[in-house]
């Protein structure tokens, strides 16, 4: 419980100071790769932008395609486990698509979706909802077959409810603890995949900022300009630990 609240308390902050913070940043040349001083508590990057907004800014980018990719891969968990637990919905072409996915790294398969359309906001968050199919199918085939031969389910059975009642009233609910859970993992994931994505050039379009892209172009100044890639990585790292901890934390409640 602790790691869980201790997890929800870092990522509100990083959330509240994405929102308070965020900020395009003008590209004023004169003060190109300045220390953090008072006046730029981050420092300045490359272009003369203030590190502290472009940060910020990079930070809501990542909640900006975390949260659509975790509310359709909850969907998806939904709709994958009602076909799982239905004994009526053939279930042969939801294993094939899954095994095919699941051969390939959801990282990989995003990268490689990306890279068939290019950059792009809804095509970003459309293939990082793909590449996370295999775990969430196999999620919904461990866990809904179970459900569905336990006592509660076949009684609802006899009773005469149908298999969509049987699911939404018995079945869900014990799903819901497993599904929470991964939608935790699925956020934490697309964060660092949009961020990968975007240091390769094929993650959000140029016009927003992005973590991953202030990275890359940290990249011919980390040696001289040290604070251009730390302050990044450092808002990347709490982000991806807060939601790791609400992960263990989540787990340990279920438990």
């Amino acid at each position: 419980m602790r790691k869980l609240v201790c997890g929800l308390a870092i990522f509100a902050i990083m959330v509240i100071f994405a929102l308070a913070f965020s900020s395009s940043g003008y590209v004023d040349t004169s003060e190109r790769l300045l220390p953090p001083s008072p006046g730029h508590p981050l420092g300045t990057d490359g272009y003369g932008r203030d590190l502290l907004s472009v940060t910020a800014s990079g930070l809501c980018t990542s909640f900006l395609v975390a949260f659509p990719v975790t509310i359709i891969s909850l969907a998806l968990g939904i709709l994958l486990s009602s076909a799982f637990s239905s004994r009526r919905v053939p279930k042969a072409p939801f294993m094939f698509l899954s095994d095919v996915l699941k051969s390939v790294p959801p990282l990989v398969l995003a990268l490689f979706l990306g890279s068939l359309s290019g950059p792009g906001l809804l095509k970003l968050v459309l293939a990082l909802s793909v590449s996370n199919i295999p775990n969430l199918a196999r999620t919904a085939c461990s866990k809904a077959p179970v459900l569905r031969e336990e006592n509660f389910a076949k009684a609802a059975e006899e009773e005469g409810m149908g298999e969509g009642g049987i699911f939404l009233r018995h079945i869900l609910p014990h799903l819901w603890p497993y599904l929470v859970l991964q939608s935790v993992s699925v956020f934490s994931s697309a964060v660092l995949a949009e961020a990968s994505l975007s240091f390769l050039g094929l993650g959000v379009p140029l016009t927003l900022p992005s973590l991953g892209r202030i990275l890359s172009d940290s990249r011919a100044h980390m040696l001289t300009s040290w604070w251009t890639g730390l302050f990044p990585s450092l808002a990347l790292f709490i982000t991806v630990l807060s939601l790791e901890l609400m992960a263990k934390g989540l787990e340990e409640v279920r438990a």
